[in-house]
């Protein structure tokens, strides 16, 4: 029987029934609410929940505390730069200005954010290995000292440490204090960090970025690195939808070169292809 015939058969899909597990949500029988993670969401999440409560809720199961959900705020805060020259910015700017659907222009900018080197990805990168290092610091296979004298060796950055064109990242500080200001008592992930800053500081004046500070920060909030890549691509949003909304008011092609001598070519001159 091929797959079409039996998907005719009421039988296939009776067998079938029951088989979808999720821990998301479903639709309650009588259709009058729906359960999205274990609340009501007609009785309990529309009324007076926040977008970053159920950000949160999503992604970790649970509500959070009123200073986790200001700690996040903030994280977006300090993260939502709009300058269109950022390359997520100037991918967003540029497909609205073509016309492409908003979905498009909003999928192609967190492509260009979830990077090894900017956004998402990073921090997936920095959180896996910070969860490891600190399981091999606790089991007593390295000390702090050796991770940096490895990285050294390999001509390795750490991930999480150092920052392109400036030696500190002027985010931390902020965050670090708004961290304290919180009331949050500094977990292990975060202290491991500072620790391997100080060592970096000391041998090579590398300190720790923002990617490698909210890592830590989620870490020890007991998040797995998948779900701290997934907030970290939330903390652009705000500017991914500032930059499409100004993208679609500009001409199409704004930001290509629109006369030959607008391109500096500097590659070999002209050369006849052997042979031809």
């Amino acid at each position: 029987m091929s797959i079409w015939d039996s998907q005719r058969d009421h039988s296939y899909w009776k067998k079938r029934r029951g088989r979808v597990a999720t821990r998301t949500g479903v639709i309650l029988k009588n259709r009058k609410d729906l359960l999205f993670m274990g609340h009501r969401q007609f009785g309990e999440l529309a009324i007076g929940t926040s977008y970053g409560k159920l950000q949160f809720l999503a992604v970790a199961g649970r509500m959070p505390t009123e200073a986790e959900e200001q700690l996040m705020d903030s994280m977006v805060g300090v993260t939502t730069y709009g300058d269109p020259r950022l390359w997520f910015l100037s991918t967003a700017r540029w497909a609205a200005s073509m016309r492409a659907p908003v979905g498009a222009a909003l999928a192609a900018a967190i492509s260009v954010v979830d990077s090894r080197v900017f956004g998402g990805l990073a921090t997936f990168l920095v959180a896996s290995y910070l969860q490891k290092a600190l399981g091999r610091v606790r089991a007593g296979e390295t000390t702090v000292a050796s991770l940096v004298e490895e990285s050294l060796t390999r001509r390795e950055i750490i991930p999480g440490f150092g920052r392109p064109l400036v030696r500190r990242d002027e985010r931390v500080a902020i965050l670090l204090d708004r961290y304290q200001e919180l009331g949050f008592q500094r977990g292990a992930h975060l202290g491991l960090a500072l620790d391997i800053e100080a060592e970096l500081l000391d041998r090579k004046d590398i300190g720790l970025n923002f990617g490698g500070l909210v890592s830590a920060v989620l870490s020890d909030m007991g998040f797995t690195p998948r779900q701290i890549n997934l907030l970290c691509i939330t903390h652009f949003i705000p500017s991914i939808f500032a930059a499409i909304c100004e993208g679609y008011e500009k001409p199409p092609a704004e930001f290509l070169p629109q006369e030959c001598e607008d391109v500096e070519y500097q590659g070999a001159a002209y050369r006849a292809v052997p042979g031809a």
